[in-house]
C-alpha cells in the first residue's frame, strides 16, 4: 500500500505558526498512518509563480507514489493550484480554507500604492490572475470551507469544477484555522474516501 503524505500551504504573509494548531491536530490524528508536512512557505516578497514552481518540484521529489493531500489557506490555495496544474503529481484531496480565487479589494488598493512592488499582491489584486487554475484536472475530491465574516477575499458561488463542494463556518479570514471544529471538519474530510483510491484508515476516530 502506498505511503500517505498530508501537505499544509500557509497563505501571504502567514508565518507558519498561524497554521502550527492544525498541524499539531492532524498529526496526532493521522500519526499512524500518514506524514504531515508543513511546507515550507511563504516566501515574502518572491515572484509567486517562482514559488508555485518550487512547490511543484518539492510534490514531485518528495510524493513519488504516495497518495497526496493538500491543505491550503488564503493565498497558499492560489500556490497549491498553480503547482499541481502543470504537474505529474496526482492529489487525492485539496481542502481549501478561504481560498483566493477572486481579485482581493485590499490587494488592490495596496499594489496602487506600492506599483506592483510586491509581486504576491500583483497577483491578487488582477481578478484574471487571482481566478487561475480553478479546474484542478488532477484533484479527486475538493473542499471549499469559507469563513462568514471574511472581509478580506471574496468567494464564488459556482466553482468551475463542478464536483467541489462549499461549506461556509462561523469566523474570519484568520481565525478559522484557529477553530477546533475547522480542525474537525478537515479531518474528516481527510479521512473519507476519495473517488479511485480506498478510504484513509479511520482508527482513533470519535
Amino acid at each position: 500500500m502506498a505511503s500517505q503524505k498530508i501537505i499544509l500551504v500557509p497563505g501571504f504573509l502567514s508565518p507558519r505558526w498561524m497554521l502550527r494548531p492544525l498541524y499539531g491536530h492532524l498529526k496526532d490524528q493521522f500519526a499512524e498512518f500518514a506524514e504531515v508536512v508543513l511546507w515550507d512557505h511563504p516566501h515574502i516578497l518572491s515572484e509567486p509563480f517562482a514559488v508555485a514552481d518550487e512547490l511543484q518540484s518539492w510534490l514531485e521529489r518528495e510524493t513519488g507514489g504516495d497518495n497526496v493531500a493538500l491543505v491550503t489557506h488564503s493565498f497558499g490555495d492560489w500556490v497549491a493550484r498553480k503547482a499541481i496544474q502543470s504537474s505529474a503529481v496526482e492529489v487525492d484531496k485539496l481542502l481549501s480554507i478561504c481560498p483566493v480565487i477572486r481579485a482581493v479589494p485590499t490587494a488592490r488598493m495596496f499594489a496602487a500604492l506600492t506599483r506592483d512592488l510586491v509581486p504576491e499582491v500583483r497577483v491578487m489584486a488582477d481578478g484574471k490572475s487571482a481566478a487561475s487554475y480553478l479546474e484542478l484536472p488532477q484533484v479527486r475530491d475538493h473542499l471549499v470551507i469559507w469563513a462568514r465574516w471574511d472581509f478580506w477575499i471574496r468567494r464564488r458561488d459556482r466553482w468551475p469544477r463542478t464536483e467541489t463542494r462549499q461549506r461556509t463556518v462561523n469566523g474570519f479570514h484568520n481565525s478559522v484555522i484557529f477553530q477546533p471544529s475547522v480542525w474537525k471538519q478537515a479531518e474528516v474530510f481527510l479521512k473519507s474516501p476519495a473517488s479511485c483510491r480506498p478510504a484513509w484508515p479511520i482508527s482513533n476516530y470519535a
